[in-house]
């Protein structure tokens, strides 16, 4: 795709935009959960990535 060419798949794009702060929520409230249990801070935050890419992808199916 060139600059300034139309995306003609917009809508799925902002919708990823819009479903963003649910998933970073996701990934921090994990994070901050598996600190609190005592799971090292490079576990917490490789499990807390998934955690929140699992929720931005249950959230962007149609």
């Amino acid at each position: 795709m060139f600059q300034g060419e139309p995306d003609p798949n917009t809508p799925a794009a902002i919708r990823a935009i819009r479903v963003l702060p649910f998933a970073l929520a996701a990934a921090v409230g994990t994070y901050l959960l598996l600190e609190r249990c005592g799971v090292g801070p490079d576990w917490a935050a490789v499990l807390a990535a998934i955690a929140g890419g699992w929720v931005q992808g249950r959230l962007m199916r149609h």
